[in-house]
C-alpha cells in the first residue's frame, strides 16, 4: 500500500544564485558526490537534484521543514552501482517514517530522479508492504 507521495522541483539558476544555502543541506557524502562530477554545470545539475529528491521525501513522509520538522541533512540521497537512487534517513526522518508506517509492515522508499536544465525534478513514493 502506498503511505506517502511527494514530488518536488528545483530550478538550478537558483541554485547557483544560493549555492551556500543548498549546499549547507546536503551531507559530508553527497557534497563528495557532486564535488566530484567533472564539470561545474554537472555539479549544480548533481546538487539540484539532491535538492529536489530531498524536498520529495519530505513531502512523502507528510512533513514541512519549515516549520520544525525535517531538517534536510536527515535525508542522505545516494545511488546504487547500477545507479537507482535511495534515500537513507535519520534522526526525526526515521521517527516520521515509523509514524506513518502501518503496524506490521515494512516501508520502503522508491525515488525517481532527472534533470532537465534548467530544472531538476525528483518523485518518492513510500510503499508499506508485509514482510
Amino acid at each position: 500500500m502506498i503511505i506517502g507521495l511527494g514530488t518536488d522541483y528545483t530550478d538550478m539558476r537558483i541554485v547557483e544564485a544560493m549555492r551556500e544555502r543548498y549546499i549547507a543541506g546536503l551531507t559530508v557524502s553527497e557534497l563528495t558526490f557532486c564535488n566530484s562530477k567533472s564539470s561545474a554545470i554537472e555539479r549544480l545539475a548533481c546538487y539540484a537534484k539532491r535538492h529536489a529528491a530531498k524536498e520529495a521525501v519530505i513531502k512523502a513522509l507528510g512533513s514541512n521543514d519549515a516549520i520544525g520538522g525535517i531538517t534536510l541533512r536527515e535525508i542522505e540521497i545516494t545511488n546504487t552501482k547500477s545507479g537507482r537512487p535511495i534515500a537513507t534517513l535519520r534522526g526525526g526522518a526515521i521517527c516520521q517514517l515509523a509514524a506513518i508506517t502501518p503496524s506490521g509492515l515494512i516501508p520502503h522508499i522508491w525515488i525517481t530522479i532527472t534533470d532537465h536544465p534548467p530544472v531538476a525534478i525528483a518523485v518518492c513514493v513510500i510503499e508499506a508492504a508485509s514482510a
